[in-house]
């Protein structure tokens, strides 16, 4: 927690209240933050585990509870909104894992697994191209050693639809 902004913990603290986030883990920019502590990220991405249903009335119910709340956006599938300053997203997400999340037991979430993060990194270049997919992915290929072929073998088995190429085409290309 000592890597999350004081803003961060407290905002965290407010939503963990609401006990909503046992169906969910938390992935991308803030888990590798809290994991490494390798570059900032602000907000809070959360993904629905993949056997759990996403009941978003009853979310904006629970979500509504807290002392400031901005709402973004509301799907059946996604919440986005802003509190203490934060934002957080809760998706609705069903492709599997390729490692079972841990529980961070001073946060109180789960955080997925690198593997999970670095395929969900690489889909994400292939659909923005932000930088900081691109730092966080080659962080974590770095970090754990990985080539190419072995990150095509995580995203095959998480995402049994998306073509690798397109992924190692936006890896390359610049505007």
């Amino acid at each position: 927690m000592k890597k999350l902004s004081k803003k961060q913990r407290i905002a965290l603290e407010e939503v963990v209240s609401l006990e909503i986030c046992d169906n969910f883990y938390l992935a991308g920019g803030t888990a590798l933050l809290i994991r490494y502590g390798h570059r900032f990220s602000e907000d809070f991405d959360f993904f629905s585990f993949p056997q759990k249903s996403f009941d978003s009335f009853s979310l904006i119910r629970q979500i509504d509870k807290l002392s400031s709340v901005k709402w973004i956006y509301q799907s059946k599938d996604t919440l986005i909104f802003i509190t203490q300053g934060i934002k957080f997203s809760f998706f609705e997400y069903h492709y599997p894992l390729l490692e079972e999340p841990e529980k961070d037991k001073e946060l109180g979430i789960f955080i997925a697994k690198d593997k999970d993060i670095a395929c969900m990194k690489a889909v994400a270049i292939a659909q923005r191209g932000s930088k900081k997919d691109f730092y966080d992915l080659w962080f974590l290929m770095k970090e754990h050693k990985w080539d190419l072929k072995e990150l095509e073998k995580f995203v095959k088995k998480k995402y049994t639809n998306i073509e690798f190429s397109i992924i190692v085409k936006s890896l390359v290309y610049f505007e």
